[in-house]
């Protein structure tokens, strides 16, 4: 401590008083030795002697001052410089530690204690270091085991130092996500490392974000009852959802990634396929919920509902294409016998109605409309008792407590057209509970013409039973074996 402080006094006299201080100190000495050594060699103290000691004590001074003055002002440049070299790693905005070969810490900057909380009295030594910042023991073990591998590949290949990511426990208890690294110093330091500990937790707290919210988007793909594909601007594939994978004949997604519509099992539609994907990318335009069909591995056609849309990057730049689709192969089969069953019903020479729990008229076929006179728009909306004269308003109540009853109800009724005539019928509801909502559908049969030939037959029945009444002889029937029956066909003539 003294010889620094008195490095310091020194370093701060002006060089010209140093070398007056020196020459009048040397002078002195000399003159005083000088003096002695007369006395003792010839017992008297001549002014020859004085003189020569003084010019010789002059000279002497004058050179170790000036070499003093020459090795002051080394030192002090060393001294600057490596204050100044101290400075720049205090102000550099990146923590770093210094350590020698002995893996003692010889400096750690301002950022470093800033970001950190420790300064080299807290780690004076690597070890020290390794057992605060990582408490875990079994993770301790890792890191170091990992850094002294880095460190030895860096020494033994002359290479770069591989980053390590670590997380540091800091002085305040935080947990923090570090970027480490270390470069080799100087020979004049030789086994010396600089330690750079980049704070990288925002950054990794951003990365973990956007993983977790990769991890949410897939799984949300994986989980709609939709299949899911999107490919770059020359209709490659760049993923896709597990459903539509095996609607490609792969296990995966990843088999798909970089596959074209001609390596999948629908190769036969490729250039359809990709004339859609080059129409929305190069339009712009987006092409929504079109139906198209697609043949499976099995060889099987099936039918999708589609949509396909471009996809831009965040400056408007067309990515490529996203494109979902549902398998409606089932819906269609619905849709077709649907449609099969209204036009049986649409075509059918028999009326059909359908009516709500009010006898409101919701439906009626084409028959039914040729049958009453009226337009389908006219019969919408009516009720039973508007065009039946033997069904009045106040019946309808029970007639729908016991259709709801009985499921099935038949009567024998007339109908009237728009033009006033009349024509009898068969009517034959059944209750239907469908979602939630309930109705009525009816199936009325014109019975006009088996009205008229009933009674025909009972006209003609009559005549021939009149005809019989009055034969002049008893009618009997027999039986095959020609027994005669009890029952005689006309009263007895006995």
């Amino acid at each position: 401590m003294f010889a620094t402080n008195f490095f310091n006094h020194i370093q701060n006299v002006k060089k010209h008083n140093l070398w007056l201080i020196t020459v009048l100190f040397a002078v002195v000495i000399t003159e005083i030795v000088t003096s002695v050594m007369s006395l003792i060699f010839h017992g008297t103290v001549t002014i020859d002697y004085l003189i020569t000691g003084m010019v010789a004590s002059i000279l002497t001074a004058s050179v170790v001052s000036g070499m003093t003055i020459y090795l002051l002002g080394k030192l002090s440049e060393l001294r600057r410089n490596n204050d100044q070299l101290t400075e720049i790693i205090n102000a550099c905005p990146i923590p770093i530690a210094i350590n020698d070969a002995n893996h003692e810490l010889v400096m750690i900057n301002r950022e470093f204690t800033r970001v950190y909380g420790y300064t080299v009295d807290d780690i004076p030594t690597l070890d020290t270091l390794w057992t605060i910042a990582y408490p875990d023991e079994y993770y301790r073990h890792c890191v170091t085991k990992s850094w002294a591998l880095r460190l030895k590949e860096m020494n033994e290949d002359g290479t770069g130092f591989v980053p390590l990511e670590v997380k540091v426990n800091c002085k305040n208890g935080v947990v923090k996500s570090v970027l480490a690294s270390a470069s080799l110093l100087g020979d004049r330091h030789k086994g010396g490392n600089l330690v750079v500990l980049h704070d990288i937790t925002e950054s990794a707290s951003i990365v973990q974000a956007i993983g977790e919210s990769y991890n949410i988007l897939q799984a949300v793909i994986e989980t709609i009852p939709l299949r899911v594909f999107w490919k770059d601007t020359s209709s490659r594939y760049l993923g896709c959802n597990t459903t539509f994978a095996n609607d490609a004949g792969e296990s995966c997604p990843n088999s798909i990634i970089g596959k074209f519509d001609s390596d999948l099992a629908w190769k036969d539609h490729s250039e359809q396929l990709q004339a859609d994907d080059r129409s929305v990318i190069e339009s712009g335009q987006s092409k929504l919920a079109y139906e198209e069909t697609k043949i499976t591995p099995e060889g099987d056609t099936i039918w999708l509902r589609t949509s396909k849309l471009p996809l831009y990057d965040t400056t408007g730049h067309t990515l490529g294409m996203l494109g979902i689709y549902e398998d409606i192969t089932h819906q269609k089969q619905i849709e077709n016998e649907l449609w099969l069953s209204k036009t049986f019903i649409d075509k059918s020479k028999s009326a059909f109605f359908r009516l709500s729990p009010t006898g409101e008229v919701q439906y009626v076929n084409e028959y039914a409309c040729r049958s009453l006179g009226y337009t389908k728009d006219e019969l919408i909306g009516m009720h039973p008792w508007d065009y039946d004269p033997d069904f009045s308003a106040s019946v309808w109540p029970t007639f729908w407590n016991n259709l709801i009853k009985n499921e099935v109800v038949s009567l024998a009724t007339r109908h009237r057209r728009k033009n006033g005539t009349m024509f009898d019928v068969d009517v034959t509801a059944h209750y239907i509970l469908l979602d939630g909502e309930e109705f009525n559908f009816v199936f009325v049969q014109d019975i006009t013409d088996r009205k008229r030939a009933e009674k025909a037959l009972r006209q003609k029945e009559g005549y021939q039973q009149a005809l019989l009444d009055n034969f002049p002889f008893e009618v009997w029937l027999k039986d095959p074996a020609c027994h005669r029956t009890r029952e005689r066909i006309n009263p007895s003539m006995v």
